[in-house]
């Protein structure tokens, strides 16, 4: 076993990357130290099998192992990890938006990176340290990727800021905090950026002894004959789609001026151009829309018709579906519309969570459903990975901004209508009694539930309709 170590300081840290040959047959892989803390990080690419689907075919998955912790978890008759975690979907995304950005968007090579907690401790977090892998995995692999990029983590006051930098500029953020005014928040960001700047300047030397040389992908080459064909054909009519958008308050017709542009562009080059695949047919149509629109904004033309400083038009309404739920309401934000409900019980109703990083009892559950009738496309069923990030987002303003002691549970369909009405319910709750079935009692104010005065009739709290 062969394996070479780097280590760099960040105030009362320290971190350690170890390159060895535990998984020689990853195109890149690096095992991650801090304190107790050790996470393998591997990525592996390959040759595309669809170089004509459209998208970057990028997997990125963070494993939780029970060992990690030193515990027997898991159900009474399967003592192992079953679904991911709610935190381990997150952190796999956080990885994927931050590294994303940095493949060409050409790329069609199918790509995976795998972060796998070997060792916890919980004065250490692994989602951070598996991130600073990533981008060093992916550095000195052959993987064609545009990084490295630096990260930070910065607790302040029980509030905690993850920020991924290039070259001094964010590229992911993600933060729970309480309100705080831009001047306090200024100082954070600018030592986050500081911290970064350093990882990256680390991982750029670790990567020029060990990086291997990176596989060339360029970008296709468009026929000559595209821009003027573009410009005769398509841009007069993708122009007049532009100024049919300004105006048109349904977003699906506006997405329909668009097809119908883009469908007759596909079917010209492909008359014109016969042997160009459709990555580069599509690939000019994307380049040639986004310039439009960009020099149209520049101008002050928004594509939905708004100024500059206008805000899309904002309804809210409480009490919307009749008095035997808790709370109810409806937020309506553009396009976005939002059912929300508010169901409230004792302590005893809490969610009890007992996975490798969290072990607790959560009072906030925040359930996000994102049915296919809402505009995505799918089956109906299942949650889909993506709801996880709107129902943490929710949760996080939550705990850092409610001061009730009742505990709830909002249902709701769309991320930001969710926040919106969550405080909504959260401002407005009262208490009253609501069923005689209850074994506890209200105090009616703000010590929460009181276990120790059974009664006959149960108290409950709802918000005012």
């Amino acid at each position: 076993m062969q394996s070479r170590t780097y280590d760099i300081h960040l105030e009362e840290k320290k971190i350690v990357a170890e390159i060895g040959d535990l998984a020689d047959q990853a195109d890149g892989a690096v095992l991650m130290r801090s304190g107790d803390t050790i996470v393998h990080v591997a990525c592996v690419g390959k040759k595309p099998t669809r170089p004509d689907s459209g998208f970057l075919p990028l997997t990125v998955e963070y494993e939780e192992r029970f060992y990690a912790r030193g515990a027997l978890l898991g159900s009474q008759f399967v003592r192992r990890e079953g679904r991911p975690s709610e935190e381990a979907v997150l952190t796999a995304r956080a990885i994927d938006r931050a590294i994303r950005p940095l493949f060409a968007p050409w790329l069609r090579e199918e790509i995976q990176v795998v972060a796998t907690v070997l060792s916890y401790d919980p004065a250490e977090e692994p989602g951070y340290l598996a991130l600073i892998g990533a981008s060093l995995a992916l550095a000195i692999s052959p993987i064609p990727w545009n990084g490295p990029l630096g990260a930070s983590r910065i607790t302040s006051e029980g509030d905690g800021l993850l920020v991924a930098a290039k070259k001094g500029k964010i590229v992911m953020l993600e933060a729970g905090k309480s309100e705080r005014q831009a001047d306090d928040c200024a100082p954070l960001f600018e030592k986050a950026l500081a911290e970064s700047e350093k990882i990256e300047s680390w991982i750029e030397k670790i990567t020029e002894g060990e990086g291997a040389q990176k596989r060339q992908v360029s970008k296709p080459p468009f026929p000559a004959t595209f821009p003027e064909l573009f410009a005769r054909e398509i841009e007069p009519g993708l122009s007049e789609a532009l100024d049919k958008a300004r105006t048109s308050p349904n977003r699906f017709k506006k997405q329909g001026f668009f097809e119908e542009a883009r469908r007759r562009w596909t079917e010209l080059a492909k008359g014109a151009a016969p042997d160009t695949d459709r990555n580069s047919t599509e690939l000019f149509f994307e380049e040639a829309l986004r310039g439009l629109v960009r020099e149209r904004t520049l101008k002050g033309a928004r594509i939905d018709g708004r100024e500059k400083d206008e805000l899309r038009p904002i309804e809210a309404a409480t009490g919307t579906f009749g008095e035997r739920v808790h709370g109810s309401g409806t937020f309506y934000r553009g396009a976005t519309h939002v059912a929300s409900f508010l169901t409230v019980g004792p302590d005893k109703d809490a969610l009890a969570v007992n996975g490798m990083e969290v072990a607790e009892r959560k009072h906030f559950i925040h359930h996000y459903n994102f049915p296919p009738f809402s505009g995505r496309d799918g089956p109906h069923g299942e949650p889909q990975p993506q709801v996880d990030w709107p129902r943490s987002a929710c949760r996080k303003g939550a705990s850092g901004n409610t001061s009730t002691p009742f505990r709830i549970s909002p249902y709701a369909s769309r991320g930001f209508g969710s926040v919106c009405l969550k405080r909504i319910h959260l401002d407005g709750i009262s208490v009253r009694r609501i069923a005689r079935s209850s074994r506890w009692r209200g105090t009616g104010k703000a010590h929460g539930w009181d276990r120790h005065r059974p009664c006959r009739r149960g108290w409950g709290v709802r918000a005012p309709h």
